[in-house]
């Protein structure tokens, strides 16, 4: 980590921000009482979250923390009835008497019940139970929130973080093998959302980008999850897309002991291979009067899957279809291993003072097969719309072996005062990512002479090929070696924080209370690649006839045999003879070394006038930036080294209001100003240099950050029996929309072209959510959402002079939508959720032939569930009921890019909690 360097203006500004807020708590500032207690749940040992509480016949009200605990301050001497308001239960009063006393304090304590927690006095309903937890976070939220609990991580088929928050209005997910990886809210790229495990922003792991890898965190080591989609001033100000909250479990989540475990058989049609997962939690309480609290949970799962795929370059027209220059038909097969540790240690000495130290670490690791037979047509003769000739096809067999780890560590120091009128928090914190690739073995094998082939069904997702003439293809022994390459790549991120918050809460009717604070963040993030290749062979590998195997799905029917794994293991044994030679371009372009500092600070007032409440603020964030990395030159093979820096500050202001028309009825609005910064791999120094296309490709250290400005409306309806009406209007103004352009001859030291990235383009996005849960009859409960959105981007052409372009705004979907249906029956619950979402662009290309879209996409699962009692429960899930495949296409042709199928996967297992 290197020191920051100076920041005079930023400085400057905050502490003119702190010394204005300071000055103005005090005024404000009476001798007055405060009224504090403990919200528990009847019939359970557990705190409530989320319990609004107020003083009857005054506007003063907050709402309870993940402890169940509450404080209101500045309460003049008097007799008052204090009203605890709980979605799913009724209202609960207590009485209480402030002193003439400035320091005095009154205790009260309250217990809701939920008459949908407890069946037949045994078993609980879980679902009721996340229900109800969920709805009243939302609540209560000063801002727009949507919540995931983890009581109802049980009711859903979902594998890991990425796919419960799926669930929520207005998200979709990015899938990895057809499991989700990365969560779009709103239609937003997640490389514009921030991830953080317990208040502590998390390091990203890939080589190249800032989204979070959200299938590396499984839910058993998970107490609640949230999607923040407008953000207060004491929130990361770079989150255009949304701020996703990862909350652990707490000992003070509970009165006394917790245990729960859980053991499954896991499988996967498309290999018909079975898989395990065990998870655990204990926690307790302890000490004198139960002051320490400590929780520890872990998970461990394997499984062996894979996926049948096809893809194809982009087409071009040709007589009355279309053709392209390559297909791939490739069978995947792997082994994910997934391992979750998380810890929790607290210290409460008394209601005021709070301490805590937490971590948690989340790996997986894949071992991967990838057979792939790559075909390029060289000489195309008849072509229809849906088939095409070729009389000079070159044909290659590929095999890709590869082992790589995902981890992600976070662990944060901190506590939490409440001295009198006061609130302060601080946390030191640590958080560590890294993508491992330590073996990555590829053999490639081409066809010696050509053949003559014929291609169907080109007009849909499903291609094939025959082989009709030529040099035969389906003979290993025809096939020549033509290289092996070995890489090995390590990408690292370190986030060092440091953050302080402190709030003043005070007697004002209308200034309810001031907060500032702020936070230091120094992150360091490392690309290292070193990539090998082969300059000769032994003559046992001159073809792959040795090492061929049959073993292959195949699932369009090729023929053409694959290339076995002994091929790998015969390279090791004589490596010596494969003549392998650092493959310098591999090795250098890509690898950079990136330190972000960034220097944030905030101020923000909190407001109340009668039923409407207000929150105004800015935040100021400064970002220090420094890159280094590597030209390469391919014509001499010279490495030079490239340093660069930039800093800049942005303000973000921010306004929201709520207004509580009553109890079950809540409007909120907002107004807010957000940045993200450029990728990594945007931002890197990299430079290549192709003296033979006169061409030069490199990042651009000097990008500016996407701007934001946000407009949000909503309304939510609680209703007592859990069900809820929701309906938000959303519109984003996105500026410098950093996107990829040809220069020509822009190159100052070579008059070459130039291909980087820039800034200078607008997208926005004006969207509708609506949500809608409610109890149809007797059992059967309908939970609905929906997302309209309608988003446009204004890019440049491929090259400088070329008209400019209007296009979706990437990622956007113009429909999301989620569906479940639900049974409940004493100790039968059942769950069929469905998941749909209209195409979005993925990738803009030079011209409307090379962008890139992925396809209309819908999941069906089932979940169901038998409580034998109040602590075993047998379940089974069944994932993708109908093998729903990823489609991709390229844009101006509608042909496809990309089709992979994953079959159907399940589970069955055994729950059992304390």
């Amino acid at each position: 980590m290197k020191p920051p360097r100076s920041s005079s203006r930023f400085t400057r500004a905050s502490f003119a921000l702190f010394s204005a807020m300071s000055a103005l708590a005090p005024a404000f500032v009476a001798q007055a009482g405060t009224i504090q207690g403990y919200v528990a749940e009847a019939g359970l040992d557990g705190a409530l979250q989320g319990v609004s509480v107020s003083i009857e016949g005054t506007t003063r009200t907050t709402a309870t923390d993940r402890s169940g605990r509450f404080s209101l301050t500045n309460v003049a001497p008097g007799d008052y009835t204090v009203v605890f308001d709980y979605v799913g239960s009724e209202s609960v009063t207590r009485t209480a008497t402030v002193p003439v006393d400035p320091a005095a304090v009154v205790t009260v304590d309250a217990i809701v019940s939920s008459p949908a927690v407890v069946l037949d006095n045994l078993v609980v309903n879980a679902y009721a139970t996340g229900t109800a937890r969920a709805v009243n976070i939302q609540r209560t939220s000063a801002n727009l929130r949507e919540v995931v609990a983890s009581d109802s991580f049980g009711q859903f088929p979902d594998g890991n973080a990425a796919e419960a928050l799926n669930r929520v209005p207005g998200v979709s997910v990015e899938r990895d093998q057809g499991e989700g990886r990365f969560v779009v809210v709103r239609g937003i790229d997640p490389n514009l959302n921030v991830v953080a495990l317990d208040g502590v922003v998390l390091a990203s792991p890939s080589a190249d980008e800032r989204k979070t890898l959200l299938d590396t965190i499984p839910l058993e080591v998970v107490d609640n999850l949230s999607v923040s989609k407008t953000t207060t001033p004491d929130q990361p100000g770079d989150a255009i897309g949304g701020y996703i909250e990862i909350n652990s479990p707490s000992a003070f989540d509970h009165d006394g002991l917790t245990a729960r475990a859980s053991s499954a058989l896991l499988y996967a049609d498309l290999t018909e291979d079975f898989g395990s997962e065990f998870s655990a939690s204990v926690g307790d309480r302890f000490g004198a009067d139960q002051r320490w609290g400590v929780i520890v949970s872990t998970v461990y799962s394997t499984r062996d899957f894979g996926s049948d795929n096809v893809e194809a370059d982009v087409w071009e027209p040709d007589g009355a279809g279309y053709t392209t220059g390559e297909f791939q038909y490739r069978d995947y097969n792997l082994t994910r291993e997934r391992i979750g540790v998380n810890g929790n240690l607290e210290f409460r000495p008394n209601e005021t003072n709070r301490y805590f130290l937490r971590a948690g670490f989340n790996q997986y690791r894949d071992d991967e097969e990838r057979q792939a037979l790559v075909i390029e047509p060289g000489d195309t003769g008849s072509v229809t719309v849906d088939s095409f000739t070729d009389a000079d096809t070159a044909v290659a067999r590929e095999l890709k072996l590869r082992e790589e780890t995902m981890r992600i560590f976070a662990t944060s120091l901190g506590g939490e005062h409440h001295p009198g009128d006061w609130i302060i928090d601080y946390a030191a914190a640590l958080s560590f990512a890294e993508e491992d690739t330590p073996d990555e073995f590829e053999a490639v094998y081409a066809l010696d002479g050509a053949t003559e082939t014929a291609f169907t069904g080109t007009s849909g997702r499903n291609p094939r090929v025959a082989f009709t003439g030529g040099d035969d293809a389906l003979d290993p022994s025809g096939y020549e070696f033509d290289g092996i390459t070995e890489t090995e790549q390590l990408a690292k991120e370190r986030d060092y924080t440091l953050k302080l918050n402190l709030r003043r809460d005070l007697a004002s009717d209308a200034l309810r209370y001031v907060k500032f604070g702020g936070l230091s963040r120094f992150k360091t993030k490392e690309n290292d690649i070193e990539a090998f290749e082969s300059d000769d062979n032994p003559d046992l590998a001159d073809t792959y006839a040795p090492f061929a195997t049959s073993g292959l799905r195949d699932f369009l029917g090729t023929g053409v045999p694959g290339i076995g794994g002994g091929i790998r293991d015969y390279f090791y044994q004589n490596r010596g003879d494969f003549a392998m030679e650092r493959a310098l371009e591999d090795s250098t372009v890509g690898d950079y070394e990136t330190d972000e500092n960034v220097f944030a600070a905030y101020a923000m007032a909190g407001f109340q006038f009668g039923k409407t409440s207000a929150i105004a603020g800015a935040r100021l964030e400064h970002t220090e930036f420094e890159t280094s990395g590597f030209s390469y030159n391919d014509d001499t093979d010279a490495v030079g080294a490239i340093n660069a820096s930039k800093d800049y500050t942005n303000v973000l202001p921010g306004l929201h209001l709520r207004h509580d028309a009553n109890k079950t009825l809540v409007f909120r609005a907002s107004a807010t100003e957000s940045i993200s910064r450029p990728s990594f791999f945007q931002s890197a120094p990299g430079r290549l240099i192709k003296v033979d296309d006169d061409e030069i490709e490199q990042g651009n250290p000097d990008l500016d950050p996407y701007r934001s400005t946000n407009w949000d409306f909503s309304v939510q309806n609680y209703h007592e029996t859990l069900g809820t009406f929701s309906a938000a209007v959303f519109f984003k103004d996105i500026r410098d929309f950093i996107y990829q352009q040809t220069l020509p001859g822009a190159d100052a030291a070579t008059g070459f072209d130039l291909v980087t990235y820039r800034n200078g383009s607008e997208g926005s996005i004006l969207g509708l959510e609506l949500g809608w849960q409610r109890e149809l009859v007797a059992g059967f409960g309908l939970a609905a959402s929906g997302t309209w959105s309608d988003g446009e981007a204004t890019v440049l052409g491929a090259e400088d002079g070329d008209p400019e372009r209007d296009l979706p705004f990437v990622k956007q979907s113009d429909f999301i939508g989620q569906l479940a249906l639900t049974f409940e029956h004493k100790r039968l619950f059942s769950r069929l959720g469905y998941t749909f979402r209209t195409e979005y662009l993925d990738e803009i290309g030079g011209e409307p032939l090379e962008d890139r879209y992925v396809d209309d996409y819908f999941q069906l699962d089932f979940y169901g569930s038998y409580a034998f009692s109040r602590s075993w429960k047998v379940y089974v899930e069944i994932n993708n009921l109908t093998n729903e495949p990823l489609e991709a296409y390229w844009g101006g042709s509608g042909r496809l890019a990309q089709y992979e199928e994953y079959g159907v996967s399940g589970a069955v297992g055994l729950k059992w909690q304390y």
